[in-house]
């Protein structure tokens, strides 16, 4: 039991560390207790804006919707609506 907790902290920390400009520890945690952080909401354009960002750094649409929770579908369309209407 203690081991798995510990693997638990373990993991959400490093989430947390790899991810510093983009999870929160209290996302973090979310992600690690739920498998997903639930969404109840869309993604602000900043939140779109670093996942324009993380694509770059050449994460897939699936690496990036597991870490928001969302679908990359759903990703995929705000990014391009977003990089549209900025030009």
């Amino acid at each position: 039991m203690l081991e798995s907790i510990l693997g638990e902290n373990y993991f959400t920390l490093f989430i947390a560390v790899v991810f510093p400009e983009y999870i929160i520890p209290e996302k973090a945690f979310k992600i690690v207790e739920n498998g997903k952080p639930i969404m109840k909401f869309a993604l602000a354009n900043e939140d779109i804006e670093d996942v324009i960002k993380l694509k770059r750094q050449g994460l897939k649409w699936t690496e990036i919707s597991d870490i928001y929770g969302v679908s990359p579908d759903y990703l995929c369309r705000r990014a391009n609506r977003l990089r549209k209407s900025t030009g």
